[in-house]
């Protein structure tokens, strides 16, 4: 379920995942928006989408579904490939169908490092203390929008690396994803919700403890 209940139940916890959603979905959303910049997409200039101002990046419906039932949505960077660096255009539209994956997971990295200095260095030495649990939270929600968004499925970013990866003779798969993609997704969130059961999560979850692992968390 989302994280709504938490307002009343316990503010403080509230703030602290409110704080890393937007935190994810920004730096996903700007990630996308640099990436097609430095491609030649200076569109993304007058698109004011090279910012790290999380109301460039949110998308008010995928925001409040994220608060309710748990799975959202940043606003989708516009990209005009047409302005791509020819010489480097295979190139630049895997890196700009990647970029906001790769932020995520480099997130997550970045501050389990961060949580494993802070012990290792002697700054905290318990798992109860809030600034433990937002580096938690900030490192779990930055999987969970990583390998989320690597499903295969219209909107999401998998569905634009799989479309560049498979061979032309399956193009009716695209043309099937693209028409029917974004129902499937919402009848698996649907099924995730009705019947209290994280699908997704044995997606994510994997992850989550191999990044803990490294870092002997």
């Amino acid at each position: 379920m989302g994280i709504i209940d938490l307002l009343f139940s316990n503010p403080v916890l509230f703030v602290i995942y409110l704080s890393a959603i937007v935190f994810g979905i920004t730096i996903h959303e700007f990630s996308h928006a640099y990436a097609a910049y430095v491609a030649g997409d200076d569109g993304q200039i007058d698109n004011k989408r090279l910012s790290l101002n999380p109301l460039r990046h949110l998308d008010f419906v995928g925001f409040i579904t994220l608060m309710l039932f748990g799975i959202g949505w940043g606003k989708p960077v516009i990209i005009d490939i047409n302005k791509f660096d020819k010489n480097k255009f295979k190139f630049h539209l895997y890196m700009t169908s990647l970029a906001g994956i790769l932020s995520n997971i480099i997130s997550a990295l970045f501050f389990a490092l961060v949580l494993k200095l802070l012990f290792v260095l002697g700054f905290i030495d318990s798992l109860d203390n809030l600034l433990v649990t937002f580096l938690i939270v900030l490192i779990n929600t930055n999987v969970v929008l990583a390998i989320f968004n690597l499903i295969p499925i219209p909107p999401l970013d998998g569905s634009k690396i799989l479309s560049l990866l498979l061979p032309k003779k399956l193009y009716k798969l695209n043309i099937f994803l693209a028409k029917y993609g974004s129902n499937v997704l919402i009848l698996l969130i649907l099924i995730s919700t009705v019947f209290n059961v994280s699908i997704f999560s044995y997606l994510y979850n994997p992850i989550i403890d191999i990044i803990y692992r490294i870092f002997r968390l």
